[in-house]
């Protein structure tokens, strides 16, 4: 099954390879950076400002090749890649706490 998406925004940090990008942001408070939704959805940010939160979906499009069995950030242990946060996933698709 295939299952495709638009995108409706990009987000931009200072961060220029992924080398260089925090590898969890609570680790570092001081990364900052921006989402920038496109103008055609711009009207859909209405009443945003209600929200305490704002979860956002997003593409990997750095992280690198796809490995099923990898060892986390934070941990010598392999495991399957859905029982982590690891970026190289097969779908490529990444999410915001």
């Amino acid at each position: 099954m295939e299952f495709q998406v638009s995108a409706v925004g990009v987000i931009r940090t200072g961060h220029a390879t992924k080398e260089d990008t925090p590898i969890h942001g609570a680790f570092h408070p001081d990364a900052t950076g921006t989402v920038e939704v496109f103008p055609e959805f711009a009207a859909g940010l209405k009443d945003i400002g209600l929200f305490s939160h704002i979860i956002l979906i997003y593409h990997f499009d750095r992280a690198g090749d796809v490995e099923l069995i990898r060892k986390p950030f934070l941990d010598d242990t392999p495991h399957g890649i859905f029982a982590t946060r690891h970026p190289c996933r097969p779908n490529g698709i990444g999410g915001s706490p």
